[in-house]
């Protein structure tokens, strides 16, 4: 077993998913389309690249389209169109010309077609065009599993847009419609993402538009499977580790997040590597800890926390999320009071200051940055939590003191 800590892992480097693996397979199988999400680096990207290799394995086509980096309707139609195309039959690659004559057939190649595909979309004809993209798949010959990675990041964005709810409700309701036609699990649909889509919809007043979805989420890897993952690395790397080694790392991480477990690993085995230690004591989990995942070398991973909640909110729900996260980092606590005096604090400058609030912590709990008990909220990963508080401390101010 391979380390890894970005790039999806998929055969023999595919582990401790098998019975989510299991669950979804089943799903799928039964013809159910599927809306799977999960903090990011839970191994999300991973787990749908094995599911379709193993469908591949069964005889299905599978198609993995990332639209994160869309721009509008019209580019996320070409890209899923520019996947599609790869796999039509020549024979079913008949591009109906919106608003001219004649239907043009042409024997091309498919990344040839899929180019003239981009090319005649506009804002006025991606429906239609797009629904033959989805006739092309429903009619294959084989059974079609296909992936529409980082949706809700695409949605959050057009969200943002003058009429992105609009829009919003327009696509979803074209793929729920287009969803609706598929029979005897011809073709089967997993959206993707790492961000809220649920708390979007529910905001926007159509939860309607993605409840033909099952919603599965994926969690945390447990103690026994992270502490099982570190064993193996381990024994795969030829660096052996006293036996209290990964409950160490364990209860650093706070939360067993795959890719922080073994980035926890990866960091570790190079520190031994550079000092020349013959083995891994648990005064190494402290140092690297701290020197390393909590240093530069580990940064550029964790900005990306920060940056999804610019993806998934407005500009000023964004502030509001961060002031509400470094609270909890710093104090321990996200309290009533604090939310409380963060509301006035935004109420001399917007009227809507109670439900931006309230919307960036729908948006934290759902994409699991915070929990919440009695007490308010707090940071769910142990990991997270010292991170953000060396980061923000220095300039941090009490909510309850500044809204004051």
């Amino acid at each position: 077993m391979r380390g890894s800590t970005g790039p999806a892992v998929t055969g023999e480097d595919f582990f401790g998913r098998e019975a989510d693996l299991e669950i979804l397979m089943q799903k799928i199988v039964e013809g159910d389309h599927i809306l799977l999400t999960g903090q990011r680096r839970m191994g999300k990207t991973s787990i749908a690249r094995e599911i379709g290799l193993r469908l591949e394995a069964e005889g299905w086509i599978s198609i993995y389209v990332d639209v994160e980096g869309a721009s509008s309707i019209k580019d996320l139609i070409r890209k899923i169109g520019h996947a599609v195309f790869q796999i039509a039959p020549i024979a079913t690659r008949i591009f109906r010309k919106v608003g001219e004559q004649l239907d043009r057939i042409e024997k091309v190649e498919a990344f040839e077609f899929g180019l003239e595909f981009g090319e005649m979309l506009d804002s006025g004809n991606w429906r239609d065009l797009g629904s033959q993209l989805f006739e092309i798949c429903r009619n294959h010959d084989k059974k079609v599993f296909l992936v529409i990675d980082e949706l809700p990041i695409f949605l959050s964005r057009l969200y943002q847009q003058d009429d992105g709810a609009d829009q919003i409700e327009i696509l979803l309701s074209w793929f729920r419609a287009e969803l609706q036609m598929v029979h005897d699990a011809e073709m089967v649909v997993l959206y993707s993402g790492s961000i809220g889509l649920v708390p979007l919809v529910s905001r926007l007043g159509i939860t309607d538009r993605i409840n033909h979805l099952y919603q599965y989420r994926l969690g945390p890897w447990s103690e026994a499977t992270s502490i099982e993952c570190l064993k193996r690395l381990s024994e795969s790397y030829e660096i052996p580790m006293d036996e209290n080694v990964p409950q160490a790392i364990v209860d650093k991480l706070g939360v067993c997040i795959p890719s922080h477990v073994q980035l926890f690993f990866d960091r570790i085995r190079l520190h031994v590597r550079m000092e020349g230690l013959a083995r891994i004591t648990e005064s190494e989990v402290d140092t690297v800890y701290f020197s390393d995942l909590l240093g530069p070398p580990c940064s550029m991973d964790l900005y990306h926390f920060e940056s999804r909640l610019r993806d998934g909110l407005d500009d000023e729900t964004y502030e509001i999320a961060m002031r509400i996260l470094t609270e909890a980092a710093v104090r321990g606590t996200f309290s009533t009071e604090s939310k409380n005096a963060l509301i006035a604090r935004y109420g001399r400058v917007t009227d809507d200051s109670a439900q931006k609030v309230e919307w960036a912590l729908d948006t934290l709990l759902h994409d699991e940055y915070l929990q919440r008990d009695d007490s308010g909220y707090f940071f769910k990963s142990r990991f997270l939590t010292d991170w953000w508080k060396i980061r923000f401390e220095r300039s941090y101010e009490p909510i309850d003191a500044s809204g004051q």
